[in-house]
């Protein structure tokens, strides 16, 4: 996965329409896993060390992260504990705004590095779904106010 430089200048980057598009559009792949999020686990056992288990990931999963560890989309000052609380509660989603988006986002990205298996958790429980469903909200709202703002006014 790449590795996202913090400088002052993509600190706090916002979310462009087509970064939300990039998302989105590997919603559709995402839902055609079916649940199987994950293609096998595998056990490495470092000489010396507890055997540890991993997942292997299909490519929909895997690309849909990638376009998440974008640094637009990483707050790095989120709180984990309250996002995790916040993508837990459906009605918190439901009502989220982007700086919230991002840091439930960036919690589920992370959440991998901590957790083998994390991102089958998020994908397994609905969470990133019900994550992206107000995230396309959100960006056909814009959409809409985008539209109404170029609309020619009427002369009388």
């Amino acid at each position: 996965m790449a590795r996202v430089v913090r400088t002052p200048q993509n600190r706090d980057m916002a979310p462009t329409a087509a970064d939300i598009d990039d998302l989105l559009e590997l919603l559709p792949r995402l839902r055609e896993l079916g649940g199987e999020y994950v293609v096998e686990w595998r056990i490495e056992a470092a000489k010396g060390q507890r055997a540890r288990r991993f997942p292997i990931y299909p490519l929909a999963v895997t690309e849909f992260f990638y376009v998440a560890s974008r640094a637009c989309w990483i707050d790095a000052r989120h709180d984990g504990a309250a996002a995790a609380a916040m993508l837990a509660d459906r009605d918190a989603v439901a009502r989220a705004d982007m700086a919230a988006i991002k840091a439930m986002l960036t919690w589920c990205v992370r959440g991998e590095q901590f957790h083998d298996g994390h991102w089958n958790d998020v994908l397994g429980d609905g969470r990133v779904f019900a994550l992206l469903e107000r995230l396309d909200q959100i960006r056909s709202t814009e959409a809409r106010r985008v539209t109404a703002s170029r609309r020619p006014t009427r002369r009388r």
